[in-house]
């Protein structure tokens, strides 16, 4: 322990700290002890400080708590920054995609010191709706509060790793362009979260397909470090067998080109996987042929506009290829989609379900039917009509 650590913990904690992290470059400000608040106005500009007044910066808040500023230019011209993971469901993930040589930790979730590009900029990373972020970018702006000073719980913000002021800061792992996309994709979507928020019987097979096949695997980045990341969202003590798979997942989900954008839904092809439109019944449901089951389904507008009922329709992987989003599936896009298709085949008979879901019309043969739908005669034959 050096000199500067064996400071009383609750004594002079700006005075001496802010001074070791001057000598390697990095600029500090004054916090509320055992708070987060910077006690000073304008702290944003204390990286332009001059040596005399860091001094009396020093000299007026001395048992101050501190709290680092990111956006310092390195000698190798990068950005000192840091990523902040405010969820702890993720922070194995954050260890994984960074593998930090330094970092601190609070009550919860962890804050990992970076490099970046010069022209990063910071930002949040929030699931769709949710007030709190996942994990914040702290490059251009933003501070954060380091040991040895007390978090507002009442614990200490401890190191993980080595301590910053015993690093080479142009030695910190580089967060770049393409990694920053993959985070931002994985912390926003919300099968990612469904994982790091379960526990050991999980059922996380198909929450990992959602999210293998969401676009991530498209990417310009290697497959097996990929799955390596995706892994650690697995809750602890998870029993599953997911973990050997994601590798899979994501070989297929490339080959497929699963999850890339289409301009548009309107020309609708079912493929194989996807629900084949039969037609709408007079009280306005819309009649679909499930492949996969070889089912006759009804379903109401308001129930196709739900990601259970088109789950329903067709297995997960035909939803993220074809009605991409960042989240997973663009339900909504589906949904009208579908319900454009359906009204195009016109009305649909009851009556034409006979026994165990033989389709026939009036004047039409089987095989001319079947020929109309995209599928063989024999795949007409489903469970009784519902």
């Amino acid at each position: 322990m050096s000199k500067i650590e064996s400071a009383p913990d609750s004594e002079s904690i700006f005075a001496h700290h802010d001074a070791l992290y001057e000598k390697i470059g990095l600029a500090g400000t004054p916090v509320d002890l055992g708070g987060k608040k910077p006690l000073i106005p304008g702290w944003t500009k204390h990286r332009t400080l001059k040596t005399a007044e860091r001094q009396q910066l020093r000299q007026k808040h001395p048992n101050a708590s501190i709290g680092l500023l990111a956006g310092t230019t390195l000698l190798n011209d990068n950005l000192f920054g840091f990523l902040d993971g405010d969820h702890p469901g993720f922070t194995k993930f954050f260890c994984r995609l960074i593998d930090p040589v330094s970092g601190k930790i609070g009550q919860k979730g962890i804050t990992i010191f970076c490099q970046f590009a010069a022209e990063t900029k910071s930002k949040k990373v929030r699931q769709k709706g949710a007030k709190a972020p996942i994990a914040e970018l702290m490059v251009s702006s933003g501070m954060t509060v380091i040991p040895p000073s007390p978090h507002p719980s009442g614990v200490r913000y401890r190191w993980h790793g080595k301590p910053l002021h015993e690093v080479d800061l142009c030695a910190l792992p580089m967060l770049d362009e393409l990694r920053i996309e993959f985070l931002s994709k994985v912390c926003s979507n919300p099968s990612a979260l469904a994982m790091a928020e379960g526990g050991p019987d999980l059922k996380a097979h198909d929450l990992m397909l959602a999210l293998t096949s969401s676009g991530i695997a498209l990417l310009d980045l290697d497959l097996e470090w990929m799955a390596h990341c995706l892994n650690g969202l697995l809750p602890l003590g998870y029993r599953g067998n997911t973990a050997d798979e994601t590798l899979g997942m994501l070989k297929s989900a490339r080959e497929k080109n699963l999850g890339q954008s289409r301009a548009s839904h309107g020309d609708y092809e079912p493929g194989e996987l996807g629900p084949i439109p039969l037609g709408y019944l007079p009280d306005g449901r819309f009649v679909f042929f499930e492949q996969t089951r070889h089912l006759v389904i009804v379903e109401t507008t308001a129930r196709l506009l739900s990601a259970g009922a088109l789950l329903n329709l067709a297995p997960v992987e035909f939803w993220v290829r074809n009605f991409p989003t960042k989240d997973g599936i663009d339900v909504k896009g589906a949904a009208v989609t579908l319900i454009s298709a359906g009204r195009a085949k016109g009305g649909f008979d009851e009556g034409s379900v006979r026994g165990r879901g033989v389709i026939s019309r009036t004047g039409r043969s089987f095989a001319t039917l079947a020929a109309r739908s995209r599928v063989a005669p024999a795949t007409l034959i489903s469970a009784p009509f519902r």
